[in-house]
This record gives C-alpha cells, sequence and structure tokens, in this order.
C-alpha cells in the first residue's frame, strides 16, 4: 500500500493584491493578474521557500540515476493522456560515442550529451537526456516518501502531515 502525506509549504497573503489575486488598475494586463502572487492570493514566506526549494531537490532526479521500480510524474515528461503517475520497468543508458576534445576531457558533458530510455509500465519508451532533471512521484516510488520526510523533518515554513486523499505530489 502507498503510503500517503500532504505537504504545506508556510504562505502569507499577498501585500500587493491583498489576496485577492488580481489588480483592478490593471485589468488590461493579463487579465489583472497580480505578478506578485502569480493570481493565487499568497505567496510563499522566505521559510516556505527555502523548504519548497528543498523539496524540489528532493523529487527531482538526473534521468541517468532513474530505476527501475520508480515512478515518475507523467505531466513532468509531458505525457499527454497518461495517468498521474507511471513506473519505470527498465532503463537503458545509451552513453555518447563522440570522440571530439570536449567530451574526452569531461564526463560530465559526455553525460549530459547521452541519454536514457525508459520503459514505463504503460508499454511506452520515453527518451531524455542523461543529466535531464525528472520528477519522480515520491508517494509510488520505493523508499522516497521515508527520505522526503528526512529532508524536510526539522525544517521551518513546512508541514508534512498523513493525508489519504493526496496520493501523489
Amino acid at each position: 500500500e502507498v503510503d500517503t502525506m500532504k505537504i504545506s509549504f508556510q504562505t502569507i497573503t499577498c501585500k500587493r493584491c491583498e489576496g485577492t489575486g488580481g489588480l483592478s488598475d490593471f485589468i488590461h494586463v493579463q487579465g489583472g493578474m497580480c505578478f506578485g502572487c502569480l493570481g493565487k492570493g499568497k505567496k510563499l514566506t522566505r521559510k516556505g521557500a527555502a523548504a519548497k526549494r528543498v523539496f524540489e531537490e528532493a523529487v527531482e532526479v538526473r534521468a541517468h540515476k532513474l530505476e527501475a521500480g520508480m515512478a515518475v510524474n507523467c505531466k513532468n515528461l509531458c505525457l499527454k493522456g497518461a495517468p498521474h503517475h507511471l513506473k519505470i520497468t527498465a532503463t537503458r543508458f545509451v552513453a555518447y560515442a563522440g570522440r571530439d576534445a570536449s567530451t574526452r576531457d569531461d564526463p560530465r558533458r559526455a553525460m549530459s550529451m547521452s541519454t536514457v530510455e525508459l520503459d514505463l509500465e504503460d508499454g511506452t519508451t520515453f527518451k531524455c537526456w542523461g543529466s535531464e532533471l525528472v520528477r519522480i512521484c515520491i508517494q509510488a516510488s520505493p523508499g522516497m516518501a521515508e527520505i522526503v520526510q528526512d529532508r524536510l523533518q526539522n525544517m521551518d515554513g513546512v508541514t508534512v502531515t498523513d493525508d489519504p486523499a493526496k496520493a501523489c505530489h
């Protein structure tokens, strides 16, 4: 059974729009949307933003480090019509075969020019650059929920709670 949790980052009411998400004096620009809060009426506090950065770093993995059994966020992969997340069934690393001096002397550059093929549980294959950041589903990837909880445990500006209605981030 997949563990469930809800992660909330500390926010404050936007001072620019006073929480409405819009500015009536600027209706001619993007429909009056407040750019301070991007129309949400709230924005992250400094502590909330710091905690969110830690969270983002925990759930984004370089493609060459993905393993079978992990679940990838399909929205991140731009797989239209796919469910929210799909498990990886197999990965293949296709090394860059170039022999120019820039890749021979710099393994990181060679990695960025190599590709990774991900076989997904629905039978599709997705190709991406080896250095590309791929967002994984922490709830459906073994052990990831615990890693994220450990990283966020003692941080101010974030609340981690159990929430059965929230199956994936």
